[in-house]
């Protein structure tokens, strides 16, 4: 069964591949205006297309270039804000040391009085 539906699969798609084959279309774009063949001319079509990617890619770079820019200047305001977070960290730690052992001092102190 399954061999009898690939064997009229295959048929199907040849006929349709002749079909194609048969049809007389053209692929792309149809100009109708008049085509020419001077060798001058398109040499002027080329350079003016080239010129336009070329200045079409010095625009791209400009902005690579100032994205580039503005991604190191937040990163360097990044690492300044935490350098300063790490600090308060450690201030803070320090702190929060110092005023355990003051507590631990003055319960030292208490017990020893009683």
């Amino acid at each position: 069964m399954l061999v009898n539906v690939l064997i009229v699969f295959f048929i199907v798609l040849i006929f349709y591949q002749i079909f194609l084959a048969n049809m007389h279309c053209v692929e792309g774009l149809e100009n109708s205006s008049q085509v020419t063949t001077d060798p001058l001319v398109l040499e002027k079509q080329n350079y003016d297309k080239i010129a336009d990617l070329d200045k079409n890619l010095y625009n791209l770079s400009k902005q690579a270039e100032n994205a580039y820019a503005d991604i190191n200047l937040n990163i360097s305001n990044l690492n300044s804000k935490l350098v300063q977070l790490d600090k308060r960290v450690k201030d803070t730690e320090t702190v929060l040391f110092l005023n355990t052992v003051r507590l631990d001092n003055a319960e030292a102190k208490t017990l020893s009085n009683t």
